[in-house]
């Protein structure tokens, strides 16, 4: 059959759901913060926001949420808190969103890159162990995509150091390590609830730890360095990053509906990941699902994709799948050390890179289906999954068309 792409028929016409996934008592929850005319209220006990901290926290079998303005501002406030400074040197992975060494940028410490597994795609324990200097402050890891780190050995790590680690759980809500939710396992976890996650307001984000002193810091630097209660004087410096009611409702009523989510997404992942498999493509495979003692958030369903054995270039595939109805995160991948941000001199951002061969590798060859292109993919049934399965066999079909048009310039 011919492509799309080349003037052919698409697979399938009708889109799959969209991401987020509306439920009634969003709405409600969000006309009801309207007409209350209270939009912010961080510091009452019985606001939306708060409520919603008391909630989260819960869920999570731990003490103390702090709600904040975005993801990279729950990493700031982690690594403020921590006591992290100028000068100091953060670990983090070296394929992650840029966010995650940015934040200790902007505090003014040096983010050290360590090596991704090529598999899992997150940080190396033996890597943070390589990485570690006399200036290292604390371990940021990153659940990237939901797939939980290997914690055992990384948590080990850092006891023997006395080193803090700081869980990046920005795309693993709901994910679990030998029957612990992630976000539990360091000192303190920073969360996104930007729009593509599996909570979300839009913005927004969340402190999470089980330390006391650790949640009175954050909630102090949250609100321009006033500890709760404080009104009249300001004791330190600190960041307007507080929440807003309208987050605080809407998250409230998506965190009811969370667990059932991730069911039926660990359904679909899963019978996607064996319909992939039995193509045989020797340059795709997907969605590394993790070991038994763990499961995964599935923020997204990550694809290996090898352009140097399929002889098409990335870009090509993932515009030859969108002809064919299937979306797909077509956005080129740079480990963290190759952002210009980091890599320039004339940046003028400071950090510090191991071997990072292999997060290179995750990087050219990354490709993402679901909620990063904003599609509700993996809760749909196995028939609509089965489209996903015929379109890449399609594409595989027509690679020769595909790499006979870039050659002649009419793709």
């Amino acid at each position: 059959m011919k492509l799309a792409l080349h003037g052919g028929t698409p697979l399938r016409t009708r889109p799959f759901q969209g991401w987020p996934e509306l439920d009634p008592e969003d709405s409600s929850a969000m006309v009801r913060v309207l007409e209350s005319k209270r939009w912010s209220a961080i510091d009452h006990s019985d606001s939306q926001c708060a409520s919603f901290e008391r909630e989260f926290a819960a869920y999570h079998g731990v003490r103390h949420a702090i709600t904040v303005t975005n993801g990279t501002s729950a990493l700031m406030v982690a690594l403020k808190a921590l006591g992290v400074a100028p000068g100091d040197e953060v670990i983090v992975p070296a394929v992650t969103y840029a966010a995650t060494a940015t934040a200790a940028s902007l505090i003014g410490a040096v983010p050290v890159f360590v090596d991704v597994d090529s598999r899992s795609h997150n940080i190396l324990p033996a890597g943070i162990e390589a990485a570690m200097s006399p200036r290292t402050r604390a371990i940021v890891i990153v659940h990237l995509h939901g797939h939980p780190c290997e914690l055992d050995p990384i948590m080990e790590l850092a006891r023997s150091r006395g080193i803090p680690v700081v869980e990046d759980c920005a795309q693993a809500h709901g994910a679990t390590y030998r029957g612990r939710r992630v976000g539990t396992f360091g000192q303190v976890a920073a969360f996104s609830f930007a729009m593509t996650k599996n909570l979300t307001a839009g913005e927004g984000g969340a402190v999470l730890t089980d330390d006391e002193g650790l949640a009175r810091e954050a909630r102090a630097l949250r609100d321009h360095g006033r500890p709760p209660g404080q009104k009249d004087d300001h004791p330190k410096l600190g960041w307007g990053f507080r929440m807003t009611e309208f987050q605080g409702a809407l998250l409230r009523s998506q965190l009811r509906r969370l667990d059932s989510q991730l069911a039926r997404k660990a359904e679909g992942a899963a019978y996607l990941a064996e319909q992939l498999g039995r193509l045989g493509l020797p340059w795709l495979s997907g969605g590394a699902l993790p070991p038994a003692h763990a499961t995964h958030g599935l923020f997204c369903f990550p694809f290996r994709y090898d352009a140097q054995l399929s002889g098409v270039p990335m870009l090509e595939f993932a515009r030859a799948l969108a002809a064919e109805g299937i979306p797909t995160g077509n956005r080129h991948t740079l480990a963290l050390p190759d952002l210009h941000l980091f890599r320039s001199k004339d940046a003028g951002v400071p950090s510090r890179a191991m071997d990072c061969s292999q997060a290179r590798e995750v990087a050219r060859t990354l490709i993402r289906m679901g909620q990063p292109t904003g599609s509700g993919l993996l809760l749909e049934r196995p028939a609509d999954l089965d489209d996903v399965v015929a379109a890449v066999s399609k594409v595989a079909e027509n690679l020769d068309a595909l790499i006979r048009a870039k050659r002649e310039g009419t793709s």
